[in-house]
């Protein structure tokens, strides 16, 4: 008897811990994260410095060596297009001024034929703290500022921590540098395990990391988020390096039916016209994806008076007269010219020197441009030294294993997911003008395996997907997912410019595949489907779904790019419009858009928005209307 009250007085007690602990444990775990982001990002965000062992802290700009965003880097880019203006007067005279530009911009990072920088003081700035203590630098970019400080509290700036590396090196040599890393952050107080982020370029390090460091990334990783990711290559520098320039022919997608998409695509060709080269320059100034058109523009109108917004509006403009008067099919021709006569003269005289000694470089060049890339830059691989070819063909190994190391990835339990941007012209000066990319990577690439159609054109039917009753296919048929390596866990997004997450929808999103605990797929929220859409040009990630949708919500008259204030660039959307370079508005946008309430989108409409987004008025013409 004394036995059995000892036994139903114990699982009293467990019951009463139980009832009274429980509860409070599962809401713990549902808001406590134990896990920090490490956030590897893209080569565009990493400056290179000089630093002297006697330097301190005495890091600045007569230390800096290389940055895009450098005035050295803006300089060089505006003595490249400079150059190829001239080159149409004088072929060897615009060669020289775009070999003295491209010199200038390298001039500080050489590397020598070992594959090592020739100042070996050359290094990025490293950080062992999270962001909250570099909030004025430069590394707290728009994107790692949108995840802090966007994410309805989600994480703080506390929260994120930053892999710089030297994108030169080897992405093998700068997995072990992550791998070092992330013990470093692991081995901080509460912090179990790593999201890690990576961005463009950074693909390549981690991606190298996770094929090296299986074991580590198991014991460390929360989840693996690919954006933008230049893993599998990068089409521009696998057409420079392999002397593709778009005076020559363009690569085609294969037959339809064929899966595999990087293999045997090399003799498949199609000539390339003025008409295409100057359509893709049409695009491409429209939508001008990476803002140096804008930004050059602004440079010289002046840093006052709404320069970005002029020479934006100029753009627009400028396209719509150019379109009429048939201006960018003389342009793609006269385009075409300048590089068939100058690019023998800049490869030989600089872009060979500049490009073949860089392993960074090499781990770009995709695999079907590989075997030309050796051709084009040493003549054959034994004219490389020991040391380059090893680090150049080891990333090959990397490379042309990612399928079965991301779905390893997955299987050892951690997060994997993938995102890409797509429905963007690519920067005109290659043979893969039409390819489908997000203004800089293409999306076959960044998409890990997808199959695309060129800009205008469309793909063949997509298989079902193996986790639910759907298929992968694009709505315009401009994808086909079911050919990535992962086809549950890799998402589009249309209209995306290259490593614009900025937004507070897109912070959110990123959180959402990054924070999870469990492997996230495309079914598994209706927010974030396979294929998402910026609105028209502006941040905010999803589109307007239905008229109901809009009417629900309280969506701002005059916001037509949906991020919840009036800008100049609702203004710039609503000219667009106006002028028939977006088409024919939805019901939806035109709701949104016309103003004056006149029942569609006009000039006057984007006059208004503009006078609203700058202080002029206080209310829209058709707010009065209703009242």
């Amino acid at each position: 008897m004394k036995r059995n009250f000892i036994t139903k007085l114990t699982a009293i007690l467990m019951v009463l811990l139980l009832v009274t602990v429980y509860p409070v444990s599962a809401a713990a775990a549902s808001t406590l994260r134990n896990s920090e982001i490490v956030y590897v990002p893209d080569m565009n965000s990493i400056a290179l410095y000089e630093i002297t062992p006697d330097m301190g802290f005495k890091i600045g700009k007569e230390t800096l060596v290389f940055s895009t965003s450098s005035e050295q880097f803006t300089d060089a880019v505006s003595g490249i297009i400079g150059g190829a203006m001239a080159a149409a007067l004088d072929a060897n005279a615009g060669a020289a001024k775009i070999s003295a530009a491209i010199n200038r911009m390298f001039s500080n990072i050489q590397m020598n034929k070992y594959g090592r920088s020739e100042n070996t003081e050359i290094a990025p700035l490293t950080y062992q703290t999270p962001m909250s203590y570099h909030m004025e630098e430069d590394v707290y970019s728009a994107n790692i500022k949108a995840l802090a400080e966007k994410s309805g509290g989600t994480v703080s700036a506390d929260d994120i921590y930053v892999f710089n590396y030297d994108w030169r090196l080897s992405p093998l040599a700068n997995a072990e540098k992550l791998k070092s890393y992330i013990d470093m952050v692991t081995s901080k107080k509460e912090v179990d395990r790593v999201a890690l982020i990576s961005g463009g370029t950074g693909g390549n390090v981690v991606n190298s990391y996770l094929y090296k460091y299986e074991e580590h990334a198991k014991e460390n990783l929360l989840s693996c988020i690919f954006l933008d990711s230049a893993a599998m290559g990068n089409s521009l520098m696998g057409a420079v390096m392999s002397g593709d320039v778009v005076s020559s022919k363009k690569k085609v997608n294969r037959e339809e039916g064929e899966d595999d998409i990087f293999e045997n695509i090399k003799d498949v060709y199609e000539s390339i016209t003025g008409d295409d080269v100057g359509n893709a320059i049409a695009r491409y100034i429209e939508q001008d994806p990476g803002g140096i058109v804008t930004a050059m523009l602004s440079r010289y109108i002046g840093e006052k008076n709404y320069a970005e917004l002029w020479a934006k509006l100029g753009l627009v403009i400028f396209s719509k007269i150019a379109a009429d008067q048939n201006l960018f099919r003389k342009i793609g021709s006269g385009y075409k010219k300048i590089l068939s006569a100058s690019a023998s003269k800049i490869y030989d005289e600089v872009l060979i020197n500049n490009l073949r000694y860089v392993p960074g470089f090499w781990a770009l060049v995709p695999d079907e441009d590989f075997d030309d890339a050796v051709k084009t830059m040493f003549g054959s691989k034994e004219n490389m030294t020991k040391e380059l070819r090893d680090m150049a063909y080891g990333y090959r190994e990397v490379m042309n294993a990612t399928e079965q190391t991301l779905t390893r990835t997955q299987s050892d339990g951690i997060n994997t997911c993938v995102v890409a941007g797509y429905g963007m012209q690519m920067i005109p000066v290659t043979g893969r003008i039409d390819e489908q990319s997000d203004g800089f990577e293409a999306t076959r690439y960044a998409g890990m395996g997808v199959r695309t159609g060129d800009i205008d054109s469309k793909v063949s039917v997509a298989k079902k997907c193996t986790n639910g009753n759907h298929n992968h296919m694009e709505p315009q048929k401009c994808c086909d997912a079911s050919t990535c390596f992962l086809p549950d866990q890799t998402w589009f997004i249309c209209n995306h410019k290259n490593m614009d997450y900025g937004s507070e929808t897109a912070a959110k999103f990123i959180l959402w595949l990054a924070l999870s605990k469990e492997q996230r797929s495309v079914i598994q929220n209706d927010m974030y489907p396979q294929y998402l859409r910026k609105a028209i040009i502006g941040d905010r990630v999803y589109a307007y779904s239905t008229l109901e949708d809009a009417e629900q919500n309280d969506y701002y008259y005059g916001d037509l790019n949906v991020d919840g204030a009036i800008s100049v660039d609702d203004a710039r959307i609503a000219l667009r419009y106006s002028v028939g370079l977006e088409g024919t508005p939805s019901r939806i946008l035109v709701k949104v858009g016309d103003v004056n309430g006149d029942g569609k989108i006009t000039i006057d409409d984007a006059r208004l928005i503009l006078r609203y987004s700058v202080g002029l008025d206080d209310t829209f013409p058709v707010v009065s209307k209703k009242k």
